[in-house]
């Protein structure tokens, strides 16, 4: 007589409910510490070279300036891509031209710049900038990718033939003509400071996020109950504890990646709040609010939808034990 009536339910692991929530709202990492697919780029980052006493030392807080001149060959160029990702923060400029400048190393700009480049010589200028109060890891990760008419493509990568300059040069130090005789060779810093950005590709990077799986230990998911690579463990204890409700419900990397994510869902369905509440619902349960839980989700988020209203909405959905566990 015995009827089997389905496994017993269980609460998400550390890294199933980070890929969860990267899946829903917005993405909990940005980088892996291993990349299974293999590297289709270089993630060796380039900075100033920084001499004490003779010796390579850590960059210290402040800008810094690089240049790279590059040929193009006579053909027709169909498509020019840029990736570029700065730690701590850049101005890219192509040929004398601002093109894009960003403040967030966790995330990769990809960038359409074939109208800013020419056949025969060209010029990438970064102004680059390391913040802190103390010497620390600096770094930029930059590649380009031309395409030509004929097929052929053209690959151009941040290396050691890249120069740099500690002060701020006099002149238009951005343009093709400007003397950079100079100018130091950088140095590469490798990729040891920093874990491979899973958005350092040509391929369409929107949406993608880093499996937590293949993310080192973080704070985060070490508060969930993961454990340590150093120890081997065959079972995790599912009892919730009260570091993780800490961490869900004041956690300060928590709350940044809802903030976050109340940015993006906004940018994609304005103030339309029965758009949201049914996306949100459809996301992270698999089915439509019933009419009780979307006039109380509607009325939450007010007359007028703002961003702190749609971010208390994402932690009251995602602590919801229909989120939490697997049934």
């Amino acid at each position: 007589g015995y009827i089997f009536s389905g496994p017993v339910p269980r609460r998400m692991s550390a890294e199933q409910f980070s890929d969860a929530v990267s899946q829903v709202i917005a993405p909990m990492y940005y980088a892996t510490a291993y990349d299974p697919k293999g590297k289709e780029l270089s993630s060796n980052r380039i900075w100033h070279r920084e001499l004490k006493y003779g010796r390579d030392v850590l960059p210290d807080p402040g800008k810094r300036y690089f240049r790279h001149i590059f040929s193009i060959p006579q053909k027709e160029i169909e498509r020019a891509t840029a990736l570029i990702s700065v730690d701590h923060s850049y101005t890219l400029y192509v040929n004398g031209h601002s093109v894009s400048n960003g403040q967030d190393w966790r995330k990769v700009d990809q960038l359409d710049i074939q109208g800013f480049l020419a056949n025969g010589k060209n010029v990438i200028a970064i102004e680059g900038s390391n913040e802190g109060t103390i010497a620390n890891p600096a770094g930029i990760l930059f590649a380009m990718k031309i395409e030509f008419d004929d097929g052929t493509e053209d690959l151009i990568q941040s290396g050691t033939s890249w120069k740099s300059m500690d002060e701020k040069p006099k002149g238009f130090w951005t343009s093709l003509d400007f003397n950079d005789d100079e100018w130091n060779k950088v140095r590469d810093f490798g990729s040891g400071h920093w874990d491979k950005l899973v958005n350092f590709t040509f391929e369409n990077n929107k949406n993608k996020f880093a499996r937590a799986g293949l993310v080192k230990q973080h704070t985060f998911m070490k508060a969930l109950g993961r454990p340590s690579r150093e120890n081997v463990v065959t079972t995790r204890d599912e009892q919730a504890t009260l570091l993780q409700a800490l961490e869900l419900t004041n956690g300060e990397y928590f709350n940044s990646v809802l903030s976050e994510g109340a940015g993006l869902w906004l940018e994609q369905y304005g103030n339309n709040s029965v758009e949201i509440v049914e996306a949100l619902y459809q996301r992270s349960f698999g089915r439509n609010p019933t009419k009780e839980e979307k006039d109380a989700m509607i009325g939450a988020l007010g007359d007028t939808l703002d961003k702190e209203a749609l971010q208390d909405l994402f932690w009251a959905t995602l602590l919801l034990p229909e989120f939490q566990f697997i049934y």
